[in-house]
C-alpha cells in the first residue's frame, strides 16, 4: 500500500517584504484537479497590496475560482483575471500590512506532471506601479 503526501517549503525573507509560506496541495495525490493553497503574510512595515500576480507552472491550469480570505477566515473581495498561465488577484480594497491572506486556487487541471510544480509570484503595492518578485514556491505531489 503506498501514501501520498504534498507539501512546499518557502525562505522568508527580511521582515519588511511579503513573503510566502505554508503551500500544499489536496488532495496529495495524481488527481486530475486539485486545490493548491498558500498563504502570504504581509508585515506591518510593508505597504499595502493592491494585487498579486501568480505564474503558474507549466502542466497546470488555473480556474477563475479562486478565494481569498484573511487571518480570520473572512472572504476577501478579488478580482479575477486569468492570462495564460499568469493569474492575477487584484484587490478593490488594498490587503493591508500586518495581516495574512489565504490563497486557495480550486479546481486546477493537470495536464503534465513535471514534478515539482514551481510558482513565482509578484505584488504591486499602493502607489506603485510595477509588480515586485515576492517569492517563489513550489508544490510536490507524490504517489
Amino acid at each position: 500500500m503506498s501514501s501520498s503526501i504534498a507539501y512546499g517549503k518557502a525562505k522568508i525573507p527580511d521582515a519588511k517584504t511579503p513573503h510566502i509560506f505554508g503551500f500544499v496541495q489536496s488532495p496529495p495525490t495524481r488527481a486530475k484537479n486539485v486545490k493548491h493553497s498558500f498563504y502570504l503574510q504581509i508585515p506591518q512595515d510593508s505597504s499595502s497590496l493592491s494585487q498579486i500576480t501568480i505564474n503558474f507552472p507549466y502542466g497546470l491550469t488555473a480556474s477563475r475560482n479562486i478565494n481569498v480570505s484573511d487571518d480570520s477566515n473572512r472572504k476577501i473581495d478579488t478580482n479575477v483575471l486569468i492570462e495564460g498561465r499568469k493569474v492575477t488577484l487584484m484587490f478593490p480594497q488594498p490587503a493591508a500590512p500586518g495581516s495574512t491572506l489565504k490563497v486557495d486556487m480550486k479546481y486546477i487541471s493537470i495536464s503534465a506532471f513535471p514534478r515539482p510544480w514551481l510558482y513565482s509570484v509578484q505584488a504591486k503595492f499602493v502607489g506603485f506601479n510595477k509588480d515586485i518578485p515576492i517569492g517563489l514556491f513550489q508544490i510536490r505531489a507524490y504517489r
